[in-house]
């Protein structure tokens, strides 16, 4: 039986060493070694390997084969063996003159090095009693951690490990000296380079890759990731686009998952989807998740390349036969980008984990331990990996931890430069009937300028602020772009801007409002679907209820919404002061004169209030107004009728203005009915608005 063990460990390291085949090839080689030493026949494997290095003395092909075994050996005392190997290889290769072998024994080495590093890179030291960080109580609550960083831990300054980072790099770029623009070791610099946010000069490295080999798309993408993080979007973008039409399909699917993205159901969806679809749902998914469609360059998608990229410089691990963007750190970073906290210990002895009470989740012992920390978000994951392995798996409770912080927040961009601190543009609509079959849509902006430039000390602020309409494709219907400069006031100021689109409803839109300062980095966005209505001809019909500040008719005798001055409101009412309320009626019948009569019934009600009873009269409006009432404790309700001539009208516009005395603090619905006296139907629309004494609470205009 031993015999028969003994043959397999054996034919098992003939077939390796006999290959030159990549490290993936040999993915049952690992195993069968972990096995034999198992049952005691390590000693074996390493016999067999003896044999055929004793058969291939001069060979640096042969001792490459047999490093890379070692270095992928479950047991770390012969794990080490491995670049004994590689710098014998190294060795007899430049004594051959065969470059090729040498180049590869340079990468190899600095390989090594890496993985070494890598469980000293962003090392911090405890003091104190401390010896771990408690994964029960980062769980419970976020600022435990800021608390533990702040009180027991503290970053490693005496250079620990760093020989091994020098290492890794020296011999990386001993294999770039020797043949410039190699990819392994392109990749590795770039890595290296990466860790210690050395951007600017990752670009030469990337560059001489791409002069060596214009078809691979590391290069690219490698000069399109530094150009990333120097905030050069738009080159970067490029560059990523030339990247992509450089890789194959398995090469460009993590650049093209969108599943990595979404909710589980939402990923379960996109799976089911035939290419064709998906590459149109990724079309939508972009187009929406752009932070400004005034820049040129969709700065949520270059921020998504650059993270993929750089998770799979990271973590990609061929000895591990895992992609970067497989492991629990690369999902992680490609969801919520570089952590704000990015630490890790020592590990902890062996054993250790057994110390801790029942209700504790404690850390395995004999790995190294990693926190992240994402302060806006106040996301927090702890990370174990064993040394000699860069592939880091979530500790303890927290991969359903990550899985309901994914369900909740399945990505963020909060890392790209001015759209975590990105205001909202507020916004009322309102939708009439068109001129041409179609709807009107009445857009009135409201950019928060107060909010948007506090502390900056300008008193006038030119500022660009944009409408766009797209369609179903996320293609340009509408693009209204102006320039206003703004006279800075307080924090309450709001910039205003109106903006009217005729459309179709049959049709599906997305509007976007946006305002920019490109200089201060400073900007603001709302995104939203439309559900349009129709107008057509047909039963009695109201449009939108406009609500404003104040409303006045242009001339006499107003024919439409536009024959009036608005003044529109942001939705926030200062107490004691007026409401007013414009608003269409549509195929009201005609009497056998040509005349309409109708009745106008006006509801203000209480949603949710501090305290109750107010009394509202008519100040403006309807001066004729018939059966003017204000009763009940917690609605108003004003009712009065009207007549008007029909014919040759498309709308007949109506308007009125409300004193709400003294009525409290609260939000309070509106509710608007009319009665076609002539025929019996009735229309009715709502809205809401809410009534503040807080004056931080009301934007202001510059005039106010």
């Amino acid at each position: 039986m031993r015999t028969m063990r003994s043959t397999r460990v054996v034919a098992a390291a003939f077939l390796l060493l006999g290959s030159a085949a990549v490290p993936r090839s040999f993915a049952q080689i690992p195993a069968a070694a972990e096995s034999a030493a198992a049952r005691g026949d390590t000693i074996v494997a390493d016999s067999a390997i003896a044999t055929m290095l004793r058969r291939n003395p001069t060979s640096p092909a042969t001792r490459l084969q047999v490093g890379r075994w070692y270095r992928r050996h479950p047991f770390a005392q012969l794990r080490a063996r491995g670049d004994h190997y590689f710098r014998e290889a190294a060795r007899l290769a430049r004594e051959q003159g065969n470059r090729a072998l040498e180049v590869e024994a340079e990468y190899e080495l600095g390989r090594s090095a890496w993985i070494r590093w890598e469980q000293f890179s962003h090392r911090y030291r405890l003091f104190g009693d401390v010896t771990s960080i408690d994964p029960l109580r980062t769980l419970n609550d976020w600022r435990y951690v800021e608390n533990f960083f702040r009180e027991y831990a503290f970053p490693d300054s005496t250079g620990l490990g760093e020989s091994e980072y020098v290492a890794a790099e020296e011999h990386a770029r001993a294999a770039l000296t020797l043949a410039p623009g190699h990819l392994g070791a392109t990749r590795l610099l770039a890595t290296l380079l990466g860790d210690k946010a050395r951007w600017e000069e990752m670009e030469a490295p990337a560059r001489a890759a791409i002069r060596a080999f214009r078809r691979a798309p590391d290069g690219y993408r490698i000069l399109a990731l530094a150009a990333a993080r120097r905030g050069r979007d738009s080159e970067a973008a490029a560059l990523f686009d030339s990247a992509l039409a450089r890789m194959d399909s398995v090469q460009r699917w993590p650049y093209e998952n969108l599943s990595v993205l979404l909710r589980r159901a939402g990923a379960a969806r996109y799976d089911s989807l035939n290419p064709a679809q998906r590459a149109e749902l990724r079309q939508l998914y972009w187009a929406v998740a752009q932070p400004l469609a005034l820049d040129s360059v969709n700065r949520a998608l270059v921020e998504f390349y650059a993270r993929t990229t750089y998770v799979d410089l990271r973590w990609t691990a061929p000895e591990e036969e895992v992609n970067g963007w497989e492991t629990d750190r690369g999902l992680t970073y490609i969801r919520y980008g570089p952590p704000d906290l990015w630490a890790s210990f020592a590990p902890l002895p062996f054993g250790a984990e057994l110390e801790s009470n029942e209700e504790s989740m404690p850390l395995r012992g004999g790995q190294v331990t990693t926190v992240w920390a994402y302060r806006r978000s106040h996301a927090r994951f702890i990370f174990q990996n064993q040394r000699g392995y860069t592939n880091a798996r979530y500790a303890s409770e927290f991969p359903m931890f990550a899985r309901e912080i994914h369900e909740a927040s399945p990505v963020s961009f909060d890392n790209v430069p001015g759209l975590a601190t990105m205001d909202t543009v507020l916004a009322q609509l309102a939708q009439f009937r068109g001129d041409r079959g179609g709807t009107t849509l009445a857009v009135f902006g409201f950019v928060p300028v107060g909010r948007m430039f506090g502390g900056v000390e300008l008193q006038w602020v030119p500022i660009e602020v944009a409408a766009f309409v797209k369609d179903a494709r996320m293609r340009d219907v509408a693009r209204r772009v102006a320039v206003q400069t703004v006279a800075l006031g307080d924090g309450g100021q709001l910039a205003t801007q109106t903006w009217r689109f005729e459309l179709f409803p049959s049709e599906q839109y997305l509007l976007r409002l946006e305002a920019r300062q490109q200089a201060a980095e400073r900007s603001a966005r709302a995104i939203m679907g439309l559900d349009l209505r129709r107008f057509g001809p047909g039963p009695l019909a109201l449009s939108d209820l406009v609500v404003a500040d104040r409303v006045a008719p242009r001339d006499s005798a107003p024919r439409r919404w536009t024959d009036f001055l608005i003044d529109p409101s942001v939705g926030r009412i200062r107490r004691g002061e007026p409401v007013a309320f414009l608003w269409e009626l549509y195929n009201l019948s005609a009497d056998s004169a040509g005349v309409g009569r109708y009745r106008v019934e006006l509801a203000i009600y209480a949603r949710s209030l501090e305290r109750r009873g107010f009394g509202a009269r008519i100040i403006g409006g309807v001066a004729d107004a018939v059966g003017l009432s204000a009763r009940g404790d917690s609605i108003a309700t004003i009712g009065f009728e009207r007549e008007a001539p029909v014919r040759g009208r498309t709308a007949i516009p109506e308007y009125l203005q409300v004193e709400l005395g003294d009525a409290p603090e609260g939000t309070y619905g509106v509710s608007l009915t009319v009665t076609d006296l002539v025929s019996g139907q009735q229309a009715t629309t709502r809205r809401q608005f809410v009534v503040t004494t807080t004056p931080e609470d009301v934007p202001r205009r510059p005039q106010d």
